[in-house]
């Protein structure tokens, strides 16, 4: 997951909607959105280590994790994928904060963002705090800290703060996901220096990234309603940027959940 946005309670009939792109090599072995067995979860699911890059639960709970780019990082002995898994099924979820603070380290560089309508946290593995939480407003996260201003970062949060704006009460993801599907490259000024080089600092800009080999491989939307109506939606794409699948689940979000 390379590009998550979210407005937490500034729409005001939506106080969470989260906005994301997976971003990933497209031989990587996949399944897309669907409801796992046996889990209260409801997600995609990297098949080659067992974990997800975002869901969410019936609690009206989400999570998406993306990685800290760093062309000099070593493998870790855990997955990324698996914090979302463990977030979205545990019952404790401050327990589950500290936990992942203590194993830190176990995990390559990660970003997590998850929570509810109740509050949304920030977590990352690039500092010692066991969470941060997130005050009502527009956030973008890309691969480095929260709100960092890369191109696509400032663009997202710019488009979704508009869009929201402009929202008459109700609101319709498939304007979500056109935002999410600009592709335009950044303008050579702004571009970030991340250590990959010019030509790929330039191929890695767009929200909706198009490669040889890698891209943009799936969009996801995730919204709650005042009301507790939870909608999770994800389109994936083929490499070219062809849309292979378009999947949308809609449930009640449970009383009591967290």
């Amino acid at each position: 997951m390379c590009l998550i946005g979210i407005g937490y309670r500034i729409h005001p009939d939506y106080p969470l909607i989260v906005a994301a792109n997976r971003d990933e090599f497209f031989n990587r072995p996949t399944a897309s959105l669907h409801s796992w067995p046996d889990s209260p979860i409801t997600a995609g699911k990297d098949l080659q280590q067992g974990g997800t890059w975002m869901g969410a639960a019936k609690s009206g709970r989400f999570a998406a994790v993306n990685n800290v780019r760093d062309p000099g990082e070593t493998k870790a002995p855990r997955s990324r994928g698996e914090i979302v898994k463990n977030f979205l099924e545990t019952d404790h979820a401050d327990r589950f904060f500290e936990n992942l603070r203590q194993n830190r380290h176990q995990y390559g560089g990660y970003n997590l963002l998850g929570g509810s309508p109740d509050g949304v946290y920030y977590a990352t593995n690039q500092t010692a705090h066991k969470k941060i939480p997130l005050s009502p407003g527009i956030y973008g996260l890309s691969n480095s800290y929260l709100d960092t201003p890369w191109p696509k970062v400032e663009k997202m949060k710019t488009d979704l703060s508009n869009l929201l704006k402009m929202s008459d009460g109700s609101m319709e993801t498939e304007k979500i996901f056109q935002i999410l599907s600009n592709s335009e490259e950044a303008d050579d000024r702004k571009l970030p220096d991340t250590g990959v080089g010019y030509t790929f600092e330039k191929k890695l800009s767009p929200l909706f990234i198009k490669m040889e080999g890698y891209g943009t491989r799936s969009q996801t939307v995730f919204m709650v309603s005042r009301q507790g109506n939870a909608v999770l939606e994800e389109k994936t794409f083929l490499e070219g940027a062809e849309l292979s699948e378009h999947t949308k689940f809609e449930w009640t979000v449970e009383e009591n959940g967290s």
